[in-house]
């Protein structure tokens, strides 16, 4: 059962890969963080009634930080990517530029500079 699972779980993600899902979702966990902002503002104990502007003030506080916690996970699967791309080099394109430098063209010194 469990390489059953394990198999629809990588056909899934073979298809609509993980940060597709990210992408995809952000704006409704953005607007569901805003709301649960605004919400506990509302509805904590001790805090005062507010006024309607500081609670849009809340509801976009809120909605920014699920934005920028989207945001952060993205830069960093497309850095994993980048990562993973330079590690694997399936085709070698990726091999050490400075493999096919001749070190003796830049021995030499320029006679008009001294360099």
């Amino acid at each position: 059962m469990k390489d059953f699972v394990n198999s629809i779980i990588d056909k899934l993600q073979e298809v609509f890969p993980v940060n597709r899902i990210v992408v995809l979702l952000t704006p409704v966990f953005a607007a569901l963080s805003g709301w649960a902002a605004t919400w506990a503002a509302e509805n904590m104990p001790g805090i005062p009634p507010l006024d309607p502007n500081w609670l849009a003030g809340i509801f976009v506080a809120g909605a920014v930080a699920a934005i920028t916690a989207a945001y952060a996970w993205i830069d960093g699967w497309q850095g994993y990517e980048q990562a993973k791309a330079l590690w694997h080099d399936p085709d070698g394109a990726l091999s050490d530029p400075l493999a096919e430098v001749d070190p003796s063209e830049y021995d030499s010194e320029d006679p008009e500079t001294g360099y």
